[in-house]
């Protein structure tokens, strides 16, 4: 089963900024053909709205995913909701607490992954306090379901320009992101970092023939 999101419903339009709204979709693979993408409910795809980014925890009981409203063509403002599945079906998106979601500022593309075994949300923010553009921050995911004060992912990761898309491989213990500033091979490249000794070691570009 895959979920993604695309801009192809004309249906729900931006027509100030000249864009459809991003909704989210799942298709299934059955052997080795995909059955057509089927857009899902208002629960995730809120009309009017940007829907987009969807990660889940380790044992698919939990959803997290991003809604934006556009400012204008290029700049948007998005904030993370998330879901959990009880008897059987999703709760009704409720907006993440503060210490995730910062007034003022755009906190997206949520991924769960591991520091060591401790559970913790990343994600992509603007807020004040980083090293520049977008950072890469993340925040303990606490027994209780509560967070910790987010924690940018630090220098080695996060650059004056924009870093986006977070992703932890929780076995390889690597996080996976976008830059665009650090040595690539121009515009958005992807990056790993491993996390050693509590810390993240210098991003590694992963080259060609992913990056271009």
């Amino acid at each position: 089963l895959l979920y993604f999101s695309s801009l192809r419903d004309a249906k729900d339009r931006d027509k100030k900024n000249n864009v459809n709204y991003n909704k989210i979709y799942t298709a299934i693979q059955d052997s080795l053909k995909w059955e057509k993408a089927r857009e899902l409910d208002t629960l995730f795809n809120r009309v009017g709205m940007h829907n987009a980014n969807t990660a889940f925890n380790d044992d698919q009981t939990k959803v997290y995913i991003s809604r934006c409203q556009q400012k204008n063509a290029q700049e948007f403002i998005c904030e993370i909701y998330s879901s959990d599945f009880v008897n059987g079906h999703w709760t009704p998106l409720t907006k993440l607490p503060p210490e995730i979601n910062q007034k003022g500022a755009t906190n997206t593309q949520p991924a769960v992954g591991f520091l060591g075994e401790q559970p913790v949300l990343f994600f992509a923010s603007d807020r004040p306090g980083g090293e520049g553009k977008m950072d890469i921050w993340h925040s303990k995911i606490n027994k209780d379901g509560s967070y910790g004060k987010a924690v940018n992912a630090g220098k080695k990761v996060s650059s004056i320009e924009d870093d986006i898309t977070p992703f932890y491989c929780k076995p390889c213990q690597e996080l996976f992101f976008s830059s665009t500033w650090h040595k690539g091979l121009g515009g958005f490249d992807i990056f790993k970092s491993e996390f050693k000794e509590n810390d993240f070691g210098e991003p590694k570009n992963l080259g060609s023939p992913i990056n271009t």
